[in-house]
Parts: C-alpha cells; structure tokens; sequence
C-alpha cells in the first residue's frame, strides 16, 4: 500500500492519501478543496463520504469531477455542518456510474445502521 500526505503551505497534513492498486481512498478537511484541487485524483468520479459531528452522507459523482461535486456541496447552506471528507477513486480514473452506483448503494447500507446519514 502506498500512502503520501499532502502538505498546505502551512505543512499541516492536509490531505491522506492510500492507494492500493486499482483503489485510492482519500481523506481531508473541508478547507482543503483549494489543495484537493491541484492533484490529478481531484478529476476523477467518486464515491464519497461528507462527515461532520454525528451526521453522515454518502454520495457519488459519475460524470464530472469530485473537486468540483465537492465545492457544489460546500456552498449550500445545508452542508455547513460538513467538517471532513472521505472518498474512494481508482488510480486510473476510470470509474463508471456501474461502479459508482454500486460502491454508493454498499457505503449506504452499511453506514445505515447510523440514524444520522442522509
């Protein structure tokens, strides 16, 4: 498995990234998208996780990228509660809304034993 943080001009770690050929998963901060946006993954489709407090959604982007699902996502007034994000890609870019449906319809049901995720 190769893991590689992504560092802001600050040096925090603002950005994990696990590969583990074909699958990515990715995990940040709502304040990293201008970070997320510089890297190649960030044009991928995606199943995603938005995380804040005890709430959970879980979505999917197939057919445009996951920076721009995300930033669509952090300026709605019902999202404000998002802290963090969690999102699977494949290090080829190539996933087809076959595969985003299916991961998404998966990360729902097991998530659903939470009351909270949407």
């Amino acid at each position: 498995m190769k893991q590689i943080f992504i560092f802001s001009d600050t040096q925090k770690d603002n950005i994990s990234y696990f590969e583990r050929e074909p699958a990515i998963l990715v995990s940040m901060s709502r304040s990293d998208l201008p970070y997320l946006k510089k890297q190649d993954f960030a044009n991928y489709p995606a199943v995603y996780v938005l995380i804040g407090g005890n709430k959970r959604y879980v979505g999917q982007v197939a057919g445009q990228s996951i920076s721009l699902r995300l930033s669509q996502h952090f300026l709605k007034e019902d999202k404000a509660w998002v802290k963090s994000v969690l999102f699977f890609v494949r290090a080829d870019g190539k996933m087809s809304k076959a595969d985003t449906d299916y991961l998404e319809r998966r990360l729902s049901k097991i998530s659903k034993k939470n009351s909270t995720t949407k």
